[in-house]
């Protein structure tokens, strides 16, 4: 597997470690006004969805694309209210790993070096996807960060 879609595994392995999280600690905020772990989680996930289903195919055709092709506040809007839904745990852990699965399994057959413009910016499709990780890392580090808080509170 290439380097960078191996990187953007990460985020598959980390879901597993969640499953060990408290569900009380899982729906809390992870900060003031910020999401909770769920909410990141159905967070990450929809932007997935988004990639693989609105953005990728004119990615791969080089197309010149619009900043966004969505309202970005109501999605992850969206997103959250959909973690905070009743959605068990396991159930949201395994749909985040399977749209993340889904996503990985459709690029190892896509050229990655292909070139595409969002507004005045070329990139590559593997450009797209290593910002898409630094996206993860950042949340991780949150979450990483709200446990160990959490944990040595208690």
């Amino acid at each position: 597997m290439n380097s960078t879609l191996q990187s953007y595994h990460n985020w598959i392995d980390y879901l597993d470690q969640l499953r060990e999280v408290d569900q009380a600690i899982w729906l809390k905020p992870i900060a003031e006004g910020k999401w909770s772990v769920a909410a990141i989680v159905a967070h990450i996930m929809w932007w997935d969805r988004y990639f693989l289903e609105i953005r990728l195919e004119g990615m791969i055709k080089g197309e010149q694309l619009p900043r966004s092709q969505v309202d970005a506040q109501a999605m992850n809007q969206a997103a959250e209210q959909y973690a905070h839904s009743g959605i068990a745990k396991d159930t949201l852990i395994d749909e985040a790993k399977q749209q993340r699965l889904g996503l990985i399994q459709y690029l190892t057959d896509v050229q990655l070096n292909t070139q595409f413009h969002i507004g005045e910016r070329t990139m590559t499709i593997c450009d797209y996807i290593i910002g898409q990780c630094e996206h993860d890392t950042h949340h991780m580090d949150q979450i990483q960060q709200f446990l160990v808080q959490t944990t040595n509170s208690h």
